[in-house]
């Protein structure tokens, strides 16, 4: 493996410990952070009721994500949003959604692929105003670790306006907060 959201859960190691055989890697748990992003989101814009997650859903790693943080939306009564894309095509399809249920803010979590870039753009064009856009993690921030990786097409504010950066490989929930207090004012 080289870098996978839950190398257990996708069922490529029997545990993190003794992983078994040959296997070398790097896993960061991003999924278990779902439920705590949207807790953080929900603290400071208590008005949210609509939150779109765009994923790719030919990433392991990006299901359990998306099962995680619809467990906790539903537990913090948000509406999830979810458009599933792996390709503009697919993003053409599934954004209908998102026009029709006005989303109130969009969250990047990591860097920005290749194909997931033009259908990050579109996304945010299709989310009526007032769009609010956070760029959460290094990754997100500046690419991270995966700066100048081939497939990577940069961070979430080279792709789109950013109106708030949580910096942290993992942030830190306090840094979550502050930035969206700060870019809500409240």
């Amino acid at each position: 493996m080289v870098v996978v959201g839950d190398p257990v859960r996708v069922g490529l190691v029997a545990s993190l410990a003794h992983p078994g055989g040959n296997v070398t890697g790097t896993s960061f748990l991003g999924p278990d952070l779902a439920p705590k992003r949207l807790q953080l989101l929900k603290q400071v814009i208590p008005s949210a009721v609509r939150v779109a997650l765009l994923i790719n859903p030919n990433n392991a790693a990006n299901i359990i994500f998306r099962d995680e943080s619809e467990t906790a939306a539903r537990d913090l009564g948000i509406s999830l949003i979810q458009v599933e894309a792996s390709s503009v095509p697919d993003l053409d399809t599934n954004l209908s959604g998102v026009l029709s249920q006005r989303p109130d803010a969009l969250m990047v979590t990591g860097a920005v692929t290749r194909n997931m870039a033009e259908p990050l753009r579109r996304t945010y064009a299709a989310v009526p105003g007032p769009k609010r856009v956070v760029a959460v993690g290094d990754c997100a921030r500046d690419c991270g670790v995966f700066a100048g990786a081939y497939g990577v097409a940069g961070a979430a504010r080279d792709i789109v306006p950013v109106d708030a950066e949580v910096p942290g490989c993992p942030p830190r929930p306090e840094a979550i907060v502050a930035a969206v207090r700060e870019l809500t004012g409240r």
